[in-house]
């Protein structure tokens, strides 16, 4: 059904500051009044970063419909002169004691009968004397259900709408194809609101509702219903979804409208209603900051582009996304915050065997870490540290494992040049404020802005840094105290320190770095200072260190299995990171080191390697594993000879 171009409204804001890594999925932040409802679960499209989709083949020809070329964005909110009517859409938390009334819809064959908990007290889009299309939005916190009218007119005498919706905000499911909502796409309405309280706490973690002016007269997943101009595949189809390309530079504009912008790289739009081009939602609110409103209306529309999400769906009826893409899908291992798994999520099942195999994976390197990090602790509040390094270098990361594993937190990976949104929320998840954020590296590894960051987030930042990698390997073990174990690594190349930092955590030891086959001058004074076992893990660490008690194989992959059979006996579980690429491998040493087991390293496809296949074999202690990293990193095929192994 169509609607009227009116001013819907709009807003925006989230977290403190990040840049662009990929973030996983995760339910929906609860609105104030309403705290143990999520706003849908975590799977739920509106809750999926779509960063790493494809562009969708039809997005110059909807963009040009949309007059993106002259056209900026539109948040139509804040004042408008009359306080008890701000722009923007209302909404009003309730309890099971609100009283419940019927009410009659123009559109009753597509309308939930209710009853609905609207009365007098509602809050109407636009004032109560609107005109327009105004929406009622009421959230029942007894039980986390969502209420929603469309040209809602309230009466003693009998209330009428034009169309309504219940949801149950803890459910995936849609409505029947081709049934309105109180909006034209058959959505809900409350999910793609901005928030203030959202702003406040730093994170909006959803898509954002957006109406354009003309429609096509279809409508895609997860839409359910159409209200377009006429059939033109010219024009979008509700349900569309675009976001703020990557390349958009967002540095010179203020905080807040950064974050603002982060969320549309990272979420999107969603086309939700007819309306005018680029106008996007939020919550009625005289508390916008009219700076970042004039900042977000510069904003041209042609830096944005539409996404082919359709890779996204699990069943047409349902909202909820693949749990292979939930937290996206590069197919990368690249650098960056733009590579490395593939597939996504936490906790997805493999190909069961003899060995029981979950994946822990995200659509980059970052989300990989933060995907760990849940795995190991997934109830909020219960690290007691974290550690905080790079994602476009290994060498601190390697060190680090063991520090992450001593000291009770995960180990994250974070863009060189900001703390990453997708960090930030799960720092804020894993750990009360007040404590100790361990940053590896110098200004150049971690910029130093980051500090600010966590002292803002109310977290203590403790940098471990030396003027190069081998002196940040001896700081951070400094942190460590006096251990009775050192493992030597080549810092030139990262495979054979993942298997000495999982090692370095069972044995209360220290990972440090040699300059390839040459000693580090670092490295060799922190030995002198601190004498004890030695091992050298690979052939370069035992060329630069003879002293050294060697660990080696004839490759990375038999290294890794020489250093599992000295350091873990008989153990029950183990942990399987890509060979060739190194990012999730840094946080799956932490993870698996938390766990008990040892790291092994194998390849992306192909035959698992012998030294591989006979540890396995002489371990039929083993009767699980984790693979880090999704199918693009460890393809499905290595997953299945592991399983049998």
């Amino acid at each position: 059904m169509g609607r009227p171009v009116v001013r819907l409204a709009a807003v925006a804001g989230l977290l403190a500051s990040a840049l662009l890594p990929a973030v996983p999925a995760t339910a929906g932040t609860s609105p104030p009044g309403a705290s143990s409802c999520p706003v849908f679960p975590s799977d739920n499209v509106w809750n999926a970063d779509i960063s790493h989709l494809p562009v969708d083949p039809h997005s110059s020809q909807w963009l040009a419909s949309m007059n993106s070329s002259t056209t900026n964005l539109h948040p139509d909110l804040g004042s408008s002169g009359d306080p008890s009517a701000p722009y923007g859409i209302p909404y009003t938390v309730v309890t099971n004691a609100h009283p419940k009334v019927s009410v009659s819809f123009q559109y009753a064959s597509e309308s939930d009968p209710g009853p609905y908990p609207f009365g007098a007290d509602t809050p109407i889009e636009g004032g109560q004397n609107a005109s327009g299309d105004r929406h009622a939005i009421m959230v029942d916190s007894s039980t986390c259900t969502l209420y929603e009218l469309y040209d809602a007119q309230y009466s003693a005498g009998g209330s009428t709408a034009g169309s309504g919706a219940i949801w149950n905000l803890q459910s995936d499911a849609l409505r029947p194809a081709g049934w309105t909502s109180a909006d034209a796409a058959g959505l809900p309405i409350f999910p793609g609101l901005l928030r203030p309280d959202e702003v406040a706490a730093g994170v909006v973690s959803h898509a954002i509702r957006f109406t354009a002016d003309e429609t096509d007269t279809s409508y895609i997943w997860p839409a359910r219903h159409e209200a377009g101009a006429r059939s033109d595949p010219s024009l979008p189809p509700m349900g569309a979804r675009f976001r703020l390309k990557a390349s958009f530079n967002i540095s010179g504009y203020a905080a807040d409208t950064q974050a603002v912008l982060r969320a549309m790289q990272h979420y999107g739009l969603i086309l939700a209603d007819n309306g005018s081009n680029w106008y996007f939602q939020g919550s009625a609110s005289n508390s916008w900051d009219p700076t970042m409103i004039a900042q977000l209306k510069t904003i041209p529309a042609s830096a944005f582009e539409a996404v082919d999400e359709s890779s996204l769906m699990v069943n047409a009826n349902s909202g909820a996304v693949a749990a292979s893409s939930s937290g996206g899908g590069s197919s990368s291992g690249g650098s960056g915050s733009g590579g490395s798994s593939g597939g996504g999520g936490a906790g997805g099942t493999g190909p069961v065997g003899r060995l029981a195999l979950s994946r822990v994976a995200g659509s980059s390197r970052d989300l990989t870490s933060v995907a760990a990090s849940e795995a190991e602790f997934p109830s909020p509040g219960t690290a007691r540290t974290v550690v905080l390094a790079s994602d476009t270098d290994f060498a601190d990361a390697l060190a680090g494992t063991p520090l992450a594993a001593t000291t009770g937190g995960p180990l994250l990976l974070t863009v060189p040049s900001g703390l990453s949104l997708a960090v930030s929320v799960e720092i804020a998840r894993v750990m009360k404020p007040g404590g100790t954020v361990y940053v590896l590296g110098g200004p150049l590894a971690v910029a130093a802005n980051v500090d600010d960051q966590l002292r803002s987030l109310g977290y203590v930042p403790q940098r471990l840094a030396g003027a190069d990698r081998f002196q940040t390997a001896v700081a951070i073990a400094g942190a460590l105290g006096n251990p009775s174990t050192v493992f030597e690594a080549t810092g030139l190349d990262f495979p054979d320190g993942l298997s000495a930092g999982a090692a370095a955590s069972r044995a209360h030891g220290v990972v440090l770095l040699t300059n390839g086959s040459a000693p580090a001058a670092a490295t060799v004074d922190y030995l002198k200072a601190h004498p004890g076992q030695d091992y050298a893990i690979g052939g370069p660490a035992a060329l630069a260190d003879p002293a050294a008690t060697p660990l080696a194989g004839a490759d990375r992959y038999a290294t890794a299995t020489s250093v599992a059979q000295r350091f873990f006996a008989s153990p029950t579980v183990v942990g399987f990171a890509s060979g060739a690429v190194f990012p999730d491998a840094l946080t799956g040493g932490a993870n698996i080191a938390a766990r008990g087991g040892p790291l092994l390293l194998v390849p992306p496809t192909g035959a698992l390697p012998p030294s591989l296949s006979s540890y396995l074999g002489a371990n039929p202690t083993i009767r699980s594993g984790v693979i880090y990293g999704g199918t693009f990193v460890v393809g499905p095929a290595v997953a299945t000879e592991l399983s049998s192994a």
